[in-house]
């Protein structure tokens, strides 16, 4: 677990704002003299408590934690669902190590699920604020605005697509799609109700479909282990 603080950290004393203050104290119980983690979204600190004021923490810096070097971006382009699974995705996949999550709308999208990202935001950034403090990550992925399936295929990209059968002809194993990828992973997810005949005329080129499963599996299990699957490959290289 970490803290996260929304100032540059530099080597000057600093307090935790309220909400972390309480973390710290009431939750964690931690004691003047005990060492915590702290994020400034830029970079990661080890701190030491050195007292409690008011309803604050007053922690000093003691070292800076070298980041470790991400080779490569891991982006994921999936559906409109259920929100508690919807958030359960961004949740899940932020500790897993996505970098950036797009929502996509395709035709086979249950138009109920559809909600505008711009007014959940701050609830969205919340929920991927506490996976980075959980899984004391050093970045913070961004959630972007939704696009329309066909508009994948206009950005000129590779693409990695969880499917359990061919598609066009292709099924590749993990291992050889990953080959590629070079400095940045796309994986594109698709809705309950699988492509339409449409859509699927559009994976010819620059898109690689991997089964990760010989069962039939939701959105988000395809998602999350799809990102499983993929650190856990990259991870060994």
């Amino acid at each position: 677990m970490q803290f996260i603080v929304s100032s540059e950290i530099s080597n000057k004393e600093f307090l935790l704002d309220e909400e972390e203050s309480f973390h710290l104290k009431k939750v964690l119980r931690l004691k003047i003299g005990d060492e915590v983690k702290v994020f400034d979204g830029k970079n990661k600190w080890v701190c030491e408590i050195i007292e409690f004021k008011n309803d604050k923490v007053f922690l000093r810096p003691i070292i800076k934690i070298q980041s470790a070097v991400k080779k490569i971006k891991l982006n994921l382009y999936f559906p409109f669902i259920e929100k508690k699974h919807f958030e359960y995705v961004l949740k899940t996949a932020t500790e897993i190590g996505v970098d950036s999550f797009t929502p996509i709308i395709s035709e086979y999208t249950q138009k109920h699920f559809v909600f505008d990202i711009e007014s959940k935001k701050e609830r969205l950034e919340e929920i991927i604020k506490s996976a980075v403090k959980q899984s004391e990550r050093d970045s913070f992925p961004e959630i972007k605005n939704p696009i329309n399936f066909k508009d994948i295929f206009e950005k000129n990209i590779k693409i990695m697509v969880m499917s359990k059968t061919e598609i066009n002809g292709k099924l590749f194993k993990l291992t050889e799609a990953l080959e590629n990828f070079k400095d940045e992973i796309n994986v594109l997810i698709g809705p309950e109700g699988g492509f339409s005949e449409s859509e699927l005329s559009y994976m010819k080129e620059n898109f690689y479909p991997v089964k990760i499963s010989d069962n039939v599996l939701r959105s988000e299990t395809a998602a999350i282990g799809g990102v499983c699957a993929i650190i856990g490959v990259i991870g060994e290289k």
